[in-house]
């Protein structure tokens, strides 16, 4: 090979190598740049999610405080109305209650009759347990006297498909007490009616037999499901 081909080769090896120098600092030069351009705009990205999701964080937050008071004016709404609703059972009750005494004292149809006025029928927790209570009164045509007699308590109904009457020892009144009465104006019998577990009332009777009378025997039926409406609407 002649020397001054030998020299071209160097040469050009040479300037090959720069020329390749040259790009592959260029390269890394644009490569360096587009990942400084594309951490920033990571770096931008980043905070505005990071905005978001506070700004996101807040909004929550609002929500949950509305929501909660939401909650609260429907809680005491429906506080108020049950409470109103309460109140007007009561009242209701009282006038009724008011009513019967004020016809104690001074009736409307004046006689000589007794007369039975259920007042109270509340289930106890075991759902077969009630607090009854009933009061015989008279209402006398001029002056009142005083009345003395027993009282029979049946409740009939339903047990296993056949009819079934419970007799007065369904109706436990308090120690002492005894279904016999003796009064002037009127007399209350208070205590805890008991039904077996699968018996279905259909109705209470009430019968008051007077001593030394004629007409001695007072009777009273009431419908179950009247007791029970009546018992809803005291409340």
């Amino acid at each position: 090979m002649p020397w001054w081909s030998f020299f071209a080769l160097v040469g050009g090896l040479f300037l090959l190598i720069i020329v390749v120098g040259v790009g592959l600092d260029f390269l890394s030069d644009r490569v360096s740049l587009r990942a400084a351009l594309v951490a920033r705009e990571q770096s931008v990205l980043l905070g505005e999610v990071g905005d978001l999701e506070t700004r996101n964080a807040h909004l929550g937050e609002r929500v949950a405080v509305l929501e909660r008071a939401q909650q609260i004016d429907r809680e005491a709404y429906g506080q108020l109305q049950r409470s109103y609703l309460q109140r007007e059972n009561e009242i209701a009750a009282m006038r009724e209650e008011l009513a019967f005494y004020h016809n104690v004292v001074d009736p409307k149809e004046r006689n000589d009759d007794l007369r039975v006025t259920v007042t109270a029928l509340k289930p106890q927790n075991d759902k077969r347990r009630f607090l009854f209570e009933f009061i015989v009164s008279q209402a006398p045509t001029k002056r009142y006297h005083k009345r003395e007699g027993d009282v029979d308590f049946r409740v009939i109904g339903v047990s296993g498909g056949q009819a079934t009457t419970l007799g007065k020892e369904a109706f436990t009144l308090a120690e002492g007490e005894r279904l016999t009465y003796s009064f002037k104006f009127y007399q209350t019998f208070r205590g805890v009616l008991s039904l077996p577990a699968g018996f279905v009332p259909d109705e209470v009777v009430i019968t008051v037999t007077e001593s030394g009378r004629k007409n001695p025997e007072t009777e009273r039926r009431i419908p179950w499901s009247t007791l029970l409406s009546s018992a809803a609407s005291r409340g």
